[in-house]
Parts: C-alpha cells; sequence; structure tokens
C-alpha cells in the first residue's frame, strides 16, 4: 500500500484515475474494514477471495477503487467467487457522461491461472449478458486479469483495448 499511496500523491495519471481495478489482492474476509487499503480521494469496493467456493485459501480477490471527483453514485450489482472465476460487477453513474450512457457496468474479472477456462469464460459471459439486460443503459467495461483465458469466444463484440505490457513483461488485461 506504500507504493500505491506514493502514487496516489505524486502521479497525476494515478489520482486523476476514474477507476483503478486490483486483481490477486489476496484480501480476505478476516482484514476488517477498508482503512487498511484506504487510498484518499477514492471509494472503496472490494470482492475477498471465499475459501468455501474457491477451495482455496490464499490469492484471488478483486478490488475496484472509483475517485470521488468522478462518480459518488455506485451500486455494487453482483458479487461472485468460485474455483475457476472471480468477479465484482458495480455500476458507477458519473458526474458527467456521453448522453448514450446512463452509467458504467464495471465489472472486474480473475480467472486463475490452474482454472477451467471455458467454465470460467461461460460463466462470464452468462454474467455480463444478464448485467447488460438489468442495465440496458449502461456502458459494460471488463477488466481484470484473465490468464490464459480469451473473453472473444463468448462475447465476439468485446475486445482488448491494452495491448502493451503494463506489469514488466506481462499484460494484463
Amino acid at each position: 500500500m506504500d507504493e500505491i499511496h506514493l502514487l496516489n500523491r505524486w502521479n497525476s495519471d494515478f489520482y486523476n484515475s476514474a477507476v483503478l481495478c486490483f486483481t490477486e489482492t489476496w484480501l480476505n474476509p478476516q482484514i476488517h474494514g477498508d482503512n487498511t487499503i484506504y487510498i484518499p480521494g477514492f471509494q472503496t469496493f472490494r470482492s475477498d477471495r471465499i475459501e468455501e467456493t474457491a477451495g482455496k485459501t490464499k490469492g484471488g480477490g478483486l478490488c475496484l477503487y472509483i475517485n470521488n471527483s468522478w462518480s459518488q453514485d455506485v451500486t455494487i450489482i453482483y458479487k461472485f467467487c468460485d474455483e475457476n472465476l472471480e468477479s465484482l460487477h458495480i455500476n458507477c453513474k458519473p458526474f458527467y457522461s456521453p448522453r448514450e450512457f446512463s452509467s458504467f457496468l464495471l465489472i472486474a474479472v480473475y480467472v486463475p491461472p490452474q482454472a477451467c477456462v471455458n467454465k470460467a469464460l461461460q460463466t462470464l459471459a452468462d454474467q455480463i449478458m444478464e448485467a447488460e439486460a438489468k442495465h440496458p443503459g449502461s456502458l459494460p467495461i471488463i477488466l481484470g486479469d484473465f490468464n490464459q483465458a480469451n473473453l472473444r469466444k463468448e462475447l465476439p463484440k468485446y475486445f482488448q483495448h491494452v495491448n502493451c505490457p503494463t506489469r514488466g513483461k506481462n499484460t494484463l488485461d
């Protein structure tokens, strides 16, 4: 968190970001409250790995930070965690947005490396289609770490915007 706090204080790209998405947070229900992971100027929305459904105790977890200067009308829609997929769905109504979008549907995703990719993608595609149906005026944006999974197989209208390394030599989705 020290590095994140430094970035938030000194890096304009960081503190001006509307949304920050973190995967593999390693947060769990025993880490109570958001004070531990608080970033000034941002609202915190987390989905911790659940041992009973994921079958694992370590790793996983998702966290979305929404900049208070971009939106303060944020609702958690859905959380999901099993051995193949973790997802966190939130709906944000920013202070200003293009007319054609009433809100942004942000879906944070983590597909573990050892996941059954077909099951993960089918579950995620079902979740996305259901969220799109419930929020037809929203712009859906899918963020996260898909590892070997390719969302275009299940949802061809989606495509990856990030095509350069984001962490060392790795491109995180």
